[in-house]
């Protein structure tokens, strides 16, 4: 009875592990959940990992599954399954929700970041699937007014750094999905769900706008001169910047608008560190640069970076 009962036990992980969610119709002509189809092998389907044919599981304690015989051998066919699906989910709805992208234009000195692209849902005119982009071949290119925007879906391994780099050089935006903690029961509309909706699974490899914008406060740093005042008997010599763009401080005395070097840039985030104050006459600042994007460092987003604004 032992020997049995491991035995029974064996069998059902080697079957477990050779379940999948989805599978390829070739009356369809599209992956398919079991329900779509008919009961066990008259459903028509096989594995998009090992090519096999595969049954429809439609009982009634577990939920529906395609399975592959107990003696198959599969080591890909859940991933396969899942990044197929997710590439036709994708295609039919010619949308995918975007999360925010944010640039750091003056790291490590300043950590602020700004935000280039609001968190949002994109609407496209077309979808390639396995389309080249010179010597890339992303898993999908959503188009949008002629400008290219590759999608990687992350199943089995992340997107590696000499592929974040071509397309940093390309200057083409790419966007990864990392579904690889998807469960093995997810429905094909719980996946839907899942890439149509703010989450942390979806994550910028680059962003061109994002680079712009980081590039433009970088350029357009300017040095604003330092004027040294005393202005408090206790306090000594104060820099002061009489050229502040951004909410000076008034003094009656000196009869102009300044902002205190020491108390007032340090906070401010279009301020970009340098040397100590004692011993400088200037400082950077892109402050200029708030009229032009006053959205940029906003308070209120920063919380709600992967959640629809």
């Amino acid at each position: 009875m032992l020997a049995a009962a491991t035995f029974t036990c064996e069998f059902e992980r080697v079957t477990s592990a050779l379940r999948i969610p989805f599978a390829w119709s070739d009356r369809l002509h599209r992956m398919v959940s079991p329900s779509e189809v008919g009961r066990g092998w008259e459903c028509g389907c096989t594995c998009k990992g090992c090519g096999e044919r595969v049954q429809a599981r439609q009982g009634a304690r577990n939920r529906h599954h395609f399975a592959h015989l107990g003696d198959a051998e599969c080591s890909g066919g859940l991933e396969t399954s899942i990044h197929f699906t997710a590439k036709q989910i994708i295609e039919a709805e010619k949308k995918l929700w975007l999360p925010a992208a944010i640039a750091f234009p003056f790291y490590p000195h300043n950590m602020r970041p700004i935000r280039a692209v609001k968190s949002q849902m994109l609407t496209v005119e077309r979808v390639e699937v396995e389309a080249s982009l010179n010597d890339i071949r992303p898993d999908l290119v959503l188009w949008k007014k002629e400008r290219p925007l590759a999608v990687e879906i992350e199943v089995t391994h992340p997107v590696d750094e000499p592929k974040a780099q071509a397309y940093e050089n390309m200057g083409v935006s790419a966007l990864a999905i990392n579904l690889r903690a998807v469960a093995r029961s997810i429905s094909i509309e719980e996946l839907r769900t899942r890439l149509m909706s703010p989450s942390t699974d979806t994550r910028w490899v680059f962003n061109r706008m994002a680079d712009s914008l980081a590039s433009t406060f970088r350029r357009e740093t300017v040095k604003r001169s330092l004027t040294w005042r005393t202005s408090h008997k206790r306090a000594g010599m104060i820099p002061h910047v009489d050229s502040c763009p951004l909410r000076p401080r008034e003094s009656k005395r000196h009869q102009s608008t300044f902002a205190n070097a020491k108390l007032d840039c340090p906070g401010c985030p279009y301020y970009f560190p340098s040397e100590n104050l004692q011993r400088i006459y200037s400082v950077l600042c892109s402050g200029h640069l708030a009229a032009q994007y006053p959205e940029a460092f906003s308070e209120d987003w920063l919380h709600r970076l992967n959640c629809g604004d």
